[in-house]
């Protein structure tokens, strides 16, 4: 998770991709040529793609060459995990990456568990806004489950007590069409059949435990996730 004032919804992008598909980096930057990517094929064969001229760094201009080529012939190289935290330095987004490996957290106490991690950063945060009015806005591109929504509900139920603010309105910015919205069912992790059955469950959700009237806005385009 990102624990995030301003985030690059690029490189958001980037850093989900590689680290939900396992994407590694290789040895092979220093041939006169320049890997874009090694493909496994069904078969099992490896088809690698690259270009002579053209961006091969890890941000929104990867890919970005006049001419692409692939050979099939056989490769030998080695592969590397990709340095996440390097991403993230680059540019001067206010970012961090946190991986949460503790199985006993509970929902309720994730924005705590989130605090107290880059601390520092944390405290300067509060020390701005404690004992301040605060309003939440969150703009979100993939809110489809009834799990995100509790997530969501609970994150900023713990507002005021994690960072000791006033709590004020609560505004949130959608797509008008739901991501994904053809793989819905009946758990906690399914897709909601629609958006409006996701605005509503929302809206329950941050009235049973925040007691705050959430509002909705509908957008034609929007990042994929922001909170002011």
């Amino acid at each position: 998770m990102l624990d995030a004032l301003r985030v690059s919804p690029n490189k958001i992008a980037l850093l989900g991709t590689i680290y939900k598909r396992g994407i590694k980096t290789t040895d092979m930057i220093a041939q006169p040529y320049k890997p874009l990517m090694i493909v496994k094929l069904m078969d099992g064969s490896l088809r690698l793609y690259f270009t002579l001229e053209g961006s091969i760094a890890y941000n929104e201009h990867w890919g970005e060459c006049e001419n692409i080529y692939y050979t099939s012939h056989d490769i030998i190289f080695n592969t590397f995990d990709i340095e996440l935290d390097t991403i993230l330095s680059q540019g001067d987004d206010i970012t961090s990456l946190i991986r949460l490996k503790d199985d006993a957290c509970q929902i309720s106490d994730l924005l705590s568990l989130l605090t107290k991690q880059y601390e520092e950063k944390w405290s300067a945060i509060k020390s701005f806004i404690e004992g301040k009015n605060v309003d939440v806005s969150y703009n979100e591109k993939y809110l489809n489950t009834p799990l995100g929504c509790m997530i969501l509900a609970n994150m900023v139920k713990a507002i005021p007590n994690v960072l000791r603010v006033r709590l004020g309105s609560v505004k949130c910015y959608f797509p008008k069409r739901l991501n994904n919205s053809n793989n819905w069912g009946n758990k906690l992790m399914d897709n909601f059949y629609d958006a409006a059955e996701r605005n509503d469950y929302l809206t329950a959700c941050i009235d049973q435990l925040v007691n705050k009237n959430v509002q909705i806005t509908m957008l034609e385009k929007n990042s994929h996730i922001f909170v002011g």
